[in-house]
């Protein structure tokens, strides 16, 4: 339902800015994080130009991370926004959702079916964000050893939406090393727009203006050609 062949935009690091935040707003409708933990809809944060507008996804500056945009390889639209430090990268896409109901508790069964399915092990455990996926896929190294795929995915049923993330390197089993990842996941805000759209639908994400004109053609662009980022799992 979410898979799409995709490409990936060049990588721009991200410059940490220090700005005051709205004051904590009202309990909002969502299922999993708070106003106090984030991630936010949009109508809760009344500041948001120290992030970057990626149409549904705001995404707030870290020191030391990376932005990667995907992008779906028959059309070129961008599809998911990637995060990266170090040690650990996570994926996100929004969705749209029904309002009576979330989303995560039927994504997180059809996870666990597909990763069984293939021999691999789902364990649930509590997180940050709530109930996680923790799935290990068999897989096979280059060198030929055997191990598994590892990543976690988290959700988040918001007001009309659903943020899915996929984390992968050392941040899907280690907590001490995760907590940049999920501080950036902490501090997505969450566009719906009030068009009409039917449930489990990609929110649409969109390039920044400044880095689509960096790399338009007549525009020499400082962040170098496209290049491929490291997968969301890994094997161990």
């Amino acid at each position: 339902m979410f898979g799409r062949k995709k490409k990936e935009a060049a990588v721009t690091e991200l410059s940490a800015q220090e700005t005051a935040e709205a004051e904590t707003p009202e309990e909002p409708a969502r299922k999993v994080a708070g106003p106090t933990t984030g991630p936010y809809d949009v109508a809760d944060r009344q500041r948001t130009d120290d992030y970057v507008d990626l149409g549904s996804l705001l995404v707030k500056p870290f020191e030391g991370v990376n932005l990667r945009l995907e992008l779906e390889e028959s059309s070129n639209r961008v599809i998911a926004v990637g995060l990266q430090d170090e040690q650990s990268s996570v994926q996100l896409q929004a969705f749209s959702a029904p309002k009576s109901e979330g989303l995560w508790e039927g994504i997180s069964a059809q996870i666990e079916e597909s990763v069984t399915s293939q021999g691999g092990i789902v364990d649930r455990v509590e997180g940050r964000f709530g109930e996680e996926v923790l799935a290990r896929v068999p897989a096979t190294g280059a060198d030929g050893s055997k191990g598994h795929m590892v990543a976690r995915f988290i959700g988040i049923d918001g007001p009309r939406w659903f943020l899915r993330g996929v984390i992968g390197g050392e941040a899907a089993l280690n907590k001490q090393l995760a907590k940049k990842i999920e501080d950036c996941i902490a501090e997505i805000i969450v566009v719906r727009g009030d068009s009409p759209m039917p449930p489990t639908e990609l929110l649409p994400l969109r390039m920044p203006e400044e880095v689509a004109q960096q790399q338009a053609p007549s525009s020499p662009s400082p962040m170098g050609a496209p290049e491929r980022g490291p997968e969301i799992t890994e094997i161990r």
